[in-house]
């Protein structure tokens, strides 16, 4: 479930809906659009390019996948320590191990990709807002 959520969140632009963490733009509950960001069916002759969903429908889809993580990490730890403490051969425990270092990593990764995302959104408006060269002095553009 949590792969077919991962691929709802990026085949809909929504990857960057939140980004910050552990919140999601600024809020644990942000403003969402559930019944726009699930809609299977949208109609022939749209033109997908960049995404067709409003912030809200993105954001309840990257929120709905970012549950989904928490749900996915706690079973996994729940299973790791199980698998360690009750594992008679030493294969149980060196799955135990990979799991355990797995999904740290995943976590690690997503977390990293907002990040790379907010760095480069943030370069993006500094150029807009500063010329090309994006170089500014306390907020503001150097030379205006």
């Amino acid at each position: 479930m949590q792969i077919a959520l991962g691929g709802w969140t990026s085949t809909n632009y929504a990857a960057a809906a939140c980004p910050d963490f552990p919140t999601c733009q600024g809020s644990f509950w942000p403003p969402m659009d559930f019944g726009n960001g699930y809609k299977l069916w949208r109609g022939l002759g749209i033109d997908y390019e960049g995404g067709v969903l409003d912030g809200p429908a993105r954001t309840a889809i990257h929120y709905t996948h970012r549950l989904g993580a928490y749900v996915t990490a706690f079973v996994l730890a729940l299973v790791v320590v199980s698998a360690w403490r009750r594992g008679q051969s030493g294969g149980a425990r060196v799955a135990a191990v990979a799991v355990a270092i797995a999904v740290p990593l995943q976590i690690a990764i997503g977390m990293n990709l907002d990040l790379e995302r907010l760095a480069a959104l943030a370069r993006h408006c500094a150029q807009r807002r500063c010329g090309a060269t994006g170089a500014h002095d306390r907020g503001r553009c150097c030379g205006r």
